[in-house]
């Protein structure tokens, strides 16, 4: 099973994400606003700061890439927050092979 940062990868990122949310993502994970709380392989969680703070989950699974944030009800939506945190994921992961 892939990790969460191999999910996450840009090329990846940019396929899930709108152009706007990959743009407002980017400008929050480079003002530090991004806080994990749980950081492995396979799950990640975090708390993504501004006007109100976002909880945020990516996970690996058999499927793919999953995802939660509490900005939205809708779950197909990889918002600003879920940008922010996988671009914190995929720098702060191990360096990957290949």
């Amino acid at each position: 099973m892939e990790s969460v940062a191999d999910l996450v990868e840009s090329e990846r990122l940019r396929k899930l994400a709108l152009p706007s949310n990959l743009r407002l993502g980017a400008e929050i994970a480079e003002r530090g606003g991004v806080e994990i709380d749980a950081f492995g392989p396979l799950r990640v969680s975090a708390r993504v700061a501004g006007g109100v703070a976002r909880r945020v989950e990516l996970v690996s699974s058999d499927r793919g890439l999953g995802w939660k944030c509490t900005c939205t009800k809708r779950p197909e939506l990889f918002c600003k927050h879920l940008v922010a945190v996988a671009l914190v994921t995929w720098q702060r992961a191990p360096a990957r092979h290949g």
